[in-house]
Order: structure tokens, then sequence, then C-alpha cells
């Protein structure tokens, strides 16, 4: 089970609060202990400092971010390492995965609070997962989702900017390939037992409306983002037809949703 902690880059506030536990889900003792937070990206240490005890018998501890901690994009994973008066070290969480989460590099047309409203999602619950339609997804499956669609825009349109006249037809089109990565993935889990309608190969196991509801949905979303991208490829046919004195031979068609 991953926990995730969501910064934004550059900021030194919100501090990070932990309880360490044992694997039976205890508060780690700390007494007399020292605590050192390391954070990674990629495998890659990008620094490690010492952390404050805030509660040893309870397991709670406190790291302050420091300048420069956190002037970083994307995802991160952080450990609590203990030494305990003996000389013997331990890492924590343990067994589990604590994610700290700051805004991907490329611009944001859309994002997980538009996503959320968009849907109608309701959660987190306690294991950090949403619903939709009665159906269940991680918010870390969310989020990802998001990301792909900030990202396959910034990916087609690279030099638009928020002036731009098209530029909300981008943030229209992410939020529909977002909100339809979010269904389908949803959709997915539950292909199991009785059945309303096929989406392309997929069996879609949900009775009454809820069938009919997710259909229509996934529909809407795919003709919007049809649409939201064929205005947005104007600005890459534009961009094509500017260059086209030096480009030296064929390189292909434009682009089309």
């Amino acid at each position: 089970m991953s926990t995730v902690f969501r910064m934004n880059t550059g900021d030194l506030q919100p501090s990070l609060q932990a309880t360490l536990l044992n694997p039976d889900n205890t508060p780690a003792d700390l007494t007399g202990a020292s605590v050192v937070f390391t954070m990674m990206q990629q495998g890659a240490v990008l620094f490690s400092n010492p952390a404050t005890i805030v509660d040893a018998v309870n397991g709670v501890v406190l790291y302050c971010w420091l300048p420069g901690n956190t002037d970083y994009y994307g995802s991160c994973v952080g450990v609590f390492v203990v030494t305990y008066p003996s000389g013997l070290t331990r890492t924590f969480p343990v067994g589990a995965q604590l994610n700290i989460v700051f805004p991907p590099q490329y611009p944001q047309f859309t994002t997980l609070g538009e996503v959320i409203s968009r849907l109608n999602v309701t959660g987190p619950d306690s294991n950090d997962n949403f619903t939709v339609f009665g159906l269940a997804i991680s918010a870390d499956s969310v989020q990802a989702h998001v990301d792909y669609a900030n990202k396959y825009l910034y990916s087609l349109v690279p030099s638009l900017t928020p002036t731009d006249s098209l530029y909300v037809n981008a943030q229209l089109a992410a939020l529909d390939i977002a909100c339809l990565g979010v269904l389908v993935t949803s959709v997915g889990g539950s292909l199991v037992g009785a059945y309303d309608y096929f989406l392309g190969d997929m069996r879609v196991a949900r009775a009454g409306p809820y069938a009919s509801a997710i259909k229509a949905a996934i529909d809407g979303y795919r003709s919007s983002a049809i649409a939201n991208l064929a205005n947005v490829a104007a600005v890459v046919s534009a961009a094509e037809a500017s260059a086209a004195g030096k480009v030296p031979r064929y390189r292909g068609g434009l682009v089309s949703p």
C-alpha cells in the first residue's frame, strides 16, 4: 500500500509528518533513536537530512523541508531511516511506499480536481480509492490519467500558451482524455458476471442504470475529445505550413485525431 504526500514544486510547507509503523501496524518505539529522511527519484538519492522525532513512543516524526528540497517535478519516494541506540538501523515505511508527488514539468491543461468534479467522483476512502459510477479506482490511477492527458496535449502543441485562442480547446481535450481513461480503467476492473453491453472487445459487467450511464459518458467524452483535438491540431497544421520551405523532404501527414 502506498501513501501519497502532494507538494507544489518549490514550496516548503506543509512539513512532512508521518507515523512509523511496525509490520503489525503498531507504532515504532523511537525512544533514544535518531531519524534521517531520504528522498529519491528513479533510484537516485536527492538528499538525506535529519528528521525530528515528535512523539518517540508513538513513532511520530516530522521533516521540515529545506531550500532546494522541493525543486523537483513528478513522483519521488521518501524513506525514514531510524538508527537505534544499539547502532542498528531500520527503514520505514515497512512493506509500503511513501510517494512525494510534485506537479509534472509539462503544462497543466487539466487537473485532478477538474476530473473528479467532472465525473462526480466521490472519495478518496481510507484505502485511497475513488468511486465513479459505483466503481472503485485508486487515486494514483486517476492522477496517472491526468498526467497522461497533459503530457499528450503538450506533445501535440508544446508552444501553445494560455493567451492563444485555442488553449481552451487543449484544456477541454485534456479533460476529455483524462475522463475517458478513468472511466475505461474503472470498467476494466468489473469484467465478470452478467453484462449489459460491449465496449470494443471488453464485456462491461454493470447491471441496471450504470451500464447505460457509463456507455453514454464514454461516448460523450470520446466525441468531445475528437472535436477539441481537431481544433488543437489546427495549431500543428499552421506550424507545418509555416515551416514548409525549410523541410527538405516529405515527413508524413499532419496530425489527425
